[in-house]
């Protein structure tokens, strides 16, 4: 377990630091105080060049922190690919973690399984990409203005997903920081024939306004089709469902219907994609024994349930 106190960690220029280890906790202090980052020089620009974190291992868990890419993004011209976290391991999770860039944020390379919990991801372009299975539960997916005067469209998305639930979002949040200045898409597929599922999602009132009519770009990129591509039970702020009762885009050798039924979006659900591995055990905050102080001597009876310290 490393703990990280407060305070904002520069790694300057430096790049790809590697979580080598099995089994390794980083747990910060706060999510808003806690800052990790990095800010490689543009000429350094790529998805596999820039990282502030590269994790090749089993079991990592990070908590209460956040990583930052500070490449100067509007300044890279056509590309300002920006790594955050490049999981290239198994079985990560993540809870209480924001990570803030704008060109490919969380780059899923190889992962095999990973779940994310109450975090906050900011981005542009494709800020969310790769492959393997995926949950983010209850995380925010921050749009950040594509261009410095706010305009131009976002991606959430680019997956490359080969296993069977490829990324899962569990009610989630797309929260518009453009202030409508910007339309935006749920993902484009990169390689392979991805799977890409968005369950029960709240827009905020900027992004139900500029979310592009296909709701996904009809044909991404290396001339690839979506495996599946779907929502249920997109609402507004207040609740309301907002899906359309069908939505068909035309990819490159056909059309798909990204409009779930209920079903079908079941075939999604938790304890079906993680059927050997239960990661939401570990993300419970566990409550502290009751404790006595007498004689200047605090004392408790721990609890049986997990908890490291109290």
């Amino acid at each position: 377990y490393i703990f990280i106190p407060d305070g904002v960690y520069d790694l300057g220029e430096t790049v790809l630091t590697a979580i080598s280890g099995y089994n390794i906790s980083i747990i910060g202090q706060s999510t808003e105080k806690t800052i990790i980052k990095n800010a490689p020089e543009v000429a350094n620009e790529g998805i596999g060049t820039t990282a502030v974190l590269v994790n090749s291992t089993q079991n990592l868990y990070m908590q209460d922190l956040t990583l930052q890419n500070a490449l100067d993004y509007y300044a890279a011209g056509d590309a300002g690919r920006a790594v955050c976290f490049q999981d290239k391991g198994d079985r990560a999770i993540l809870k209480n973690v924001a990570m803030l860039s704008h060109q490919d944020t969380y780059y899923s390379q190889n992962t095999k399984q990973s779940y994310w919990e109450d975090c906050d991801i900011h981005g542009t372009v494709d800020f969310i990409c790769g492959g393997g299975d995926v949950r983010f539960v209850n995380t925010t997916l921050s749009l950040e203005p594509r261009s410095a005067n706010g305009t131009g469209g976002r991606t959430i998305t680019a997956p490359t997903t080969t296993t069977e639930f490829g990324y899962v979002f569990d009610g989630c949040k797309v929260v518009d920081l453009a202030e409508g200045k910007g339309d935006w898409n749920f993902g484009r597929t990169w390689q392979n024939n991805p799977i890409c599922i968005y369950l029960n999602t709240t827009l905020d009132e900027n992004s139900a306004n500029t979310l592009i009519d296909s709701r996904w770009i009809e044909k991404g990129m290396n001339n690839r089709d979506p495996r599946i591509f779907g929502e249920f039970n997109t609402m507004d702020e207040a609740g309301n469902n907002i899906t359309p009762a069908s939505n068909i885009i035309t990819s490159y050798r056909g059309q798909f219907q990204t409009i779930l039924s209920a079903d079908a979006a079941e075939a999604y659900a938790y304890d079906k994609m993680f059927t050997d591995w239960n990661p939401a055990f570990y993300t419970v905050q566990v409550e502290a024994p009751e404790a006595t102080y007498y004689e200047g001597v605090v004392s408790w009876t721990p609890a049986n349930n997990g908890a490291i310290a109290y």
